[in-house]
């Protein structure tokens, strides 16, 4: 085990839920056992800080600044690992995901950001029979982040050396991980993947940042991120980008006022 890579899997928390524990344990329970559970907790209870104490293998790191860009980028500053594996407090990793991002990863050095493929579930984590698959290689991921986010970011692993060396996360509270990707892209030119496999399951409930009530938000910070890149690169393809965003705020509005 000793010669295999560190992970360091990191699950920002900012409140008790009731899947903490499920998703907690979704990662302690990995096929891959190299690895360091890092959770940031940001004004959590006395009492969740004390369950969460309970649990074995994870390291438990305290903040009172209620950001979730500074909780990752405290999370990656504290973390052993060669690889950043990231993790949401109400989804579920499949036992392999690990073990098979770390195979993917060190099989193709020149990828440094991969993802996955996730089955959407309900509160109760029963499977909604929606599987989003997303592009698999570097060129077509690069096209699709022009118009929308296609890594899901509990998915996601990466080379910790490569996302320190362009600054970690810059933006939030929403949409910081689009930020990452179209700068990583469009800036630095650094590959991307996604594994054509399963290997979250993403819970859909009422109470998570990307909930339709919160849709008006990631509209107009996708929005201002493509235009800051516009800005930046000169690329054109990002005015493609950001009418497809309007189209697609507009056309979800109209459907909500038919309701």
């Amino acid at each position: 085990m000793n010669n295999l890579p560190l992970v360091s899997i990191i699950i920002p928390i900012n409140k008790d839920n009731p899947y903490l524990i499920e998703a907690i344990n979704s990662v302690l329970n990995q096929t891959y056992e190299n690895i360091e559970v890092i959770i940031i907790a940001n004004r959590c209870s006395v009492e969740l800080l004390k369950k969460l104490s309970l649990l074995n293998n994870i390291k438990i790191i305290t903040t009172d600044i209620a950001y979730i860009t500074f909780s990752l980028n405290l999370g990656i500053h504290q973390a052993k690992g060669k690889y950043i594996a990231r993790m949401d407090s109400d989804d579920i990793s499949l036992p392999s995901r690990i073990e098979n991002q770390v195979s993917y990863l060190e099989k193709n050095t020149d990828i440094s950001i991969v993802g996955s493929n996730i089955d959407l579930i309900d509160e109760k984590g029963k499977l909604l029979n929606k599987k989003i698959k997303y592009p698999t290689h570097d060129k077509d991921i690069k096209k699709t982040l022009i118009y929308k986010c296609c890594l899901a970011h509990p998915t996601v692993m990466f080379r910790k050396s490569i996302i320190e060396s362009i600054g970690g996360y810059l933006y939030g509270p929403i949409s910081e991980d689009y930020e990452l990707w179209l700068r990583a892209s469009l800036i630095h030119n650094i590959k991307f993947g996604n594994i054509n496999e399963v290997l979250l399951n993403y819970r859909i409930h009422s109470s998570q940042t990307t909930s339709n009530k919160n849709r008006a938000k990631i509209f107009i910070n996708d929005i201002t991120i493509k235009l800051r890149y516009l800005l930046q690169t000169k690329k054109v393809p990002l005015l493609l980008g950001i009418s497809y965003s309007i189209l697609v705020f507009i056309k979800n509005m109209l459907i909500k006022a038919k309701e």
